[in-house]
């Protein structure tokens, strides 16, 4: 018979030597929690500003894992909603971060885009996908989003790691 798990969510990888991320998979199912958040469409940006509570259009971005720690490279920390529903960087100014490009699909509350990163010991260089979600429900406090990034890296064609990205007010 089957082990039981104790109760709540658990996210379980095994090893596969096709997968292009994470091909060792994951020792041990890790804990995860799960949630949801409705989404009305915007009439506008200002809209979208107004039912995520953000001030100025300003977004807080980190970005952490993937091996994009540390000093280098230089990663956007704020994004600000311009009238067409581009995200656009505004922090920091000095030293420069890396490109983004990206924006908001008012449509479903998606968020798309990519990095361009320079070459660094944990990855190469080039396009590092990156998608997520808005959250527009008052329950989930300042934050405001949660997506993650496709890191490139040596190894197979299309062999990435992923860094998460927290969006909050």
């Amino acid at each position: 018979f089957p082990q039981r798990q104790g109760a709540g969510l658990r996210w379980f990888k095994a090893a596969d030597s096709r997968e292009l991320s994470y091909e060792a998979g994951f020792a041990a199912p890790l804990a995860v929690t799960a949630a949801s958040s409705r989404w009305e469409v915007p009439a506008n940006s200002a809209a979208l500003e107004a039912a995520l509570g953000l001030t100025a259009s300003i977004l807080q971005v980190a970005i952490d894992g993937g091996g994009l720690g540390g000093a280098a490279p230089v990663l956007p920390t704020t994004w600000q909603l311009s009238s067409k529903f581009a995200l656009v960087t505004t922090a920091p100014i000095s030293p420069a971060p890396v490109v983004w490009k990206g924006g908001v699909n008012k449509v479903d509350g998606s968020i798309s885009g990519s990095l361009t990163l320079p070459a660094g010991a944990a990855n190469l260089s080039g396009q590092a996908a990156t998608s997520g979600v808005l959250l527009s429900d008052e329950s989930f406090g300042t934050k405001v989003g949660a997506g993650l990034v496709r890191v490139p890296i040596s190894g197979k064609k299309g062999a990435f790691r992923t860094a998460a990205v927290t969006i909050e007010q």
